[in-house]
């Protein structure tokens, strides 16, 4: 999992399309899912279902997840690829807007339990609002956003790979139709 966070993100976008389509929400919304490398930012975009309550508590956990069915994800392991990028993630889904921040995180629990190690998905905070709104407006179509700070050496460079080298047979496994567009800074693809 460590690698593989382009990969991880539209899975997780993929999984919340189809959990949108199963239930018949935004039925009139096309199943979108966006990959954006710009800057020192990974933002991934999708049209499905806003993460659940259920949902977020499963990513303050480990080797938890609320997916079933058809679903990709089960394991509750991808999403924790993005702690290897070293920085602040920030999410809005639906009203929900959070930010997990690693270093803060383990600080806080070493500090609070006199730990030596802490795990750095453990604790989130609100997303200030300003923040937020940049988010969603960046991304008006947008049921979910993903914002992630990229800030360990030599990841950029790999990302771009990653986005670069996608598979596009990775749709051909989804049950619904699902339009994901790449960009590795300045080279969109479909």
């Amino acid at each position: 999992y460590g690698y593989r966070q382009v990969l991880e993100l539209v899975q997780n976008g993929a999984d919340a399309v189809l959990e949108a389509h199963e239930a018949g929400t935004n039925p009139a919304n096309p199943h979108w899912i966006h990959v954006i490398l710009e800057g020192s930012c990974l933002y991934v975009a999708n049209t499905g279902a806003p993460f659940s309550d259920e949902g977020i508590e499963a990513l303050l956990s480990s080797h938890s997840s609320p997916k079933r069915g058809n679903q990709i994800g089960r394991f509750g392991l991808g999403f924790k690829s993005l702690l290897r990028l070293g920085g602040q993630i920030d999410i809005t889904s639906g009203e929900a807007a959070f930010r997990f921040d690693p270093a803060r995180c383990r600080a806080e629990l070493r500090d609070r339990f006199n730990a030596r190690e802490a795990p750095g998905l453990r604790l989130a905070w609100q997303l200030d609002e300003g923040r937020a709104e940049a988010l969603r407006n960046r991304f008006p179509w947008a049921t979910t956003v993903v914002c992630t700070e990229i800030k360990a050496d030599g990841l950029l460079d790999h990302l771009r790979r990653e986005i670069e080298e996608f598979h596009a047979e990775f749709l051909l496994f989804l049950t619904v139709s699902v339009s994901l567009t790449l960009d590795s800074g300045g080279h969109a693809m479909r």
